[in-house]
């Protein structure tokens, strides 16, 4: 059995040593290790589940999230337009205020909100810089808006909070809690719950992404919020938090079937379709007024622009098909159209059909995280352009299925939701589903494997299935 506080140590120690080489200071270094390393020993001391324990281990997480992730994101909203060498040398090259155009597009689209303007088809040639300004790397049509509306009403109420000091980059703070809280929630056990933490959030090669203030995390801690309500009997709650991030990322709609299926695994067609017409209804409630403001903008921002399908498109960038074809001479330069959906559909349908019917056949927590990481991976490979950040929440995901599989090989067959207890040694089934003796045979052992409840258990909500009683 893998510890979990292992990954927790290796990540923390890697995340110093790239904390050292940004900051260039050492008091500040050793301090940073000094807070890390008590926040660890605290995990250290407290074994096992119990009462207060969790609250415990939640606190310390966050200190040691904060330390690594926090102090860098605050030092450069503290050196915004410094005019200072990028940070990290050749290990990373940042700039010392992390600033893209990116998150100053997303501030103006605010501020225009506030203006009473449509932010979509909006001009942001002159909040851009484009003319000499500060932000070099902006994209090449600074009059299009290709984020959800989400990130519009986030922008507009800190600009409306903070006005001229608000940094789109402080939504990051607590998205960051609301992160660390729903990922060690998601463990069945206090072990489970910091391998989480300790292999996603805290993970070393998503620092590059977290430094240039890439916004993925706007929509990945709404979605872990969705699964811990999942998970926690709250049909309702994981709906709207999924409704949250549908409305900041568009491919998260990619998870939708997954969704669904396990929640009319967990609960019942029943029980879930009210939970889905409330998000439905709640999205619909936000995203429809910016479409019926101005249809044909909203479109071609939205949609067309970043398909190729209009006048000016985004280009080919970054480690897809459409960076390969670009290499293979089969477009002659990065801004013309070619239809890479067809090789999406082609290739990335496969993955989803193959993964809903393995999830619905069984929902084990290996092939929870491993199927829609996979299908997410799939469509960003075959993609037209694919940065460097889209590949931070799949990653996620394959990493959670690996170590679910590693460390929990013998109950591979537990249930998303089924709670188990966890002591020194490690994870244990719960005592209402004990597992029956290797001797019952190969073929009786793989039906069983196969029961999404195990005997003796009953289905949280009440909903029926094999091996439940009555």
């Amino acid at each position: 059995m893998l510890r979990s506080e292992t990954p927790l140590a290796v990540n923390v120690l890697a995340l110093l040593a790239l904390s050292f080489l940004q900051y260039q200071d050492v008091l500040l270094t050793v301090g940073l290790t000094i807070g890390s390393l008590i926040a660890f020993l605290i995990l250290l001391r407290f074994q096992r589940d119990g009462r207060g324990t969790t609250a415990i281990t939640i606190g310390a997480l966050l200190l040691i999230t904060l330390l690594l992730l926090g102090v860098p994101k605050a030092e450069q909203i503290g050196h915004r337009n410094a005019s200072a060498p990028p940070r990290l040398g050749a290990v990373i090259s940042v700039p010392p205020d992390g600033m893209t155009d990116s998150v100053v597009q997303q501030e103006e689209a605010g501020r225009a909100l506030l203006r009473g303007q449509d932010p979509y088809g909006y001009d942001y040639t002159a909040a851009l810089g484009i003319n000499g300004g500060p932000y070099p790397g902006f994209n090449p049509a600074t009059h299009h808006f290709a984020y959800l509306p989400g990130t519009v009403l986030l922008s507009a109420a800190g600009s409306a909070l903070l006005g001229d000091h608000y940094d789109g980059r402080l939504w990051y703070f607590p998205a960051l809690v609301i992160l660390v809280i729903s990922t060690y929630l998601l463990g069945r056990s206090r072990r489970e719950g910091i391998a989480y933490v300790a292999l996603t959030v805290l993970n070393p090669l998503y620092l590059v992404s977290w430094l240039w203030s890439s916004n993925d995390i706007l929509f990945i801690a709404p979605l872990a919020l969705s699964a811990a309500l999942l998970q926690r009997d709250r049909p309702v709650g994981a709906s709207l938090s999924f409704m949250v991030s549908l409305l900041f990322k568009s491919f998260t709609a990619v998870l939708v079937p997954f969704y669904v299926f396990i929640a009319i695994k967990r609960w019942g067609f029943r029980r879930v379709a009210p939970a889905l017409a409330i998000g439905l209804i709640a999205g619909g409630t936000i995203i429809l007024p910016f479409i019926a403001w101005s249809p044909t903008a909203f479109f071609r921002d939205t949609v067309l622009f970043l398909s190729a399908g209009g006048p000016d498109n985004y280009p080919i960038t970054g480690y897809s098909l459409g960076a390969f074809i670009l290499r293979l001479g089969l477009v002659h330069d990065p801004w013309q159209p070619f239809p890479t959906w067809i090789f999406q559909m082609a290739v990335a349908l496969p993955f989803l059909l193959v993964g809903l019917a393995r999830v619905w056949q069984f929902p084990d927590r290996t092939r929870v995280f491993l199927w829609p990481g996979l299908c997410l991976l799939m469509l960003i490979l075959t993609s037209r352009f694919a940065q460097h950040n889209y590949f931070v929440f799949p990653g996620a995901l394959l990493i959670l299925a690996a170590w679910s599989w590693l460390t929990n090989n013998d109950q591979s067959r537990v249930v998303l939701w089924t709670r188990v207890t966890a002591d020194a040694g490690g994870l244990q089934r719960d005592a209402g589903s004990p597992r029956a003796p290797r001797s019952s045979g190969r073929r009786s052992s793989r039906r069983r494997s196969r029961d999404p409840w195990p005997a003796g258990s009953r289905p949280p909500g009440g909903a029926s299935g094999p091996g439940s009683r009555a």
